[in-house]
């Protein structure tokens, strides 16, 4: 009769930590909903930069346009000075982003590939745990079968 007990308790636990690893499982796939909607996000991001660099770009050249049709010398030289400041900062501000974008993808795969891990992870824990459960269940039935055929005797 102890052994039969300490199957039940054994299958117990063996069943609540199944159940435990499918919360888990069920939480990382949420957690890929919620990448996947981060991932949307950060395209919409960097085509908002894009934007804004070609808009850049765009002012750029009218300004330029605009410098050579003023006559006054200083003013003139004023909009270069404001034109080549603008260049400049828009060329440090693509290299920077074109930096924190590189590291961000690197980062989105390292992040993507540790959670399709940890899911496979956990379908595997758990298909091992069902296959073990089913062994203490197989010991339980055969013993109570056991147990029944002495009784009858």
């Amino acid at each position: 009769m102890n052994k039969q007990k300490g199957l039940s308790v054994e299958l117990e636990r063996s069943m609540n930590l199944q159940v435990h690893i499918m919360t888990f499982e069920e939480a990382l796939r949420n957690a890929s909903v919620i990448d996947r909607l981060d991932d949307k996000r950060r395209i919409k991001l960097y085509d908002v930069l894009s934007w804004n660099n070609d808009m850049s770009k765009s002012f750029y050249k009218k300004l330029l346009t605009i410098s050579e049709k003023i006559r006054d010398p200083i003013v003139n030289q004023e909009v270069l000075d404001l034109l080549k400041q603008m260049k400049e900062f828009q060329e440090k501000f693509t290299v920077s982003i074109g930096k924190e974008k590189q590291e961000d993808f690197h980062y989105e795969s390292l992040d993507d590939n540790l959670r399709n891990y940890l899911i496979n992870y956990a379908v595997q824990a758990r298909e091992k745990l069902k296959i073990d459960n089913s062994k203490v269940e197989t010991k339980l039935i055969l013993e109570s079968i056991e147990r029944k055929m002495r009784k009858d005797d």
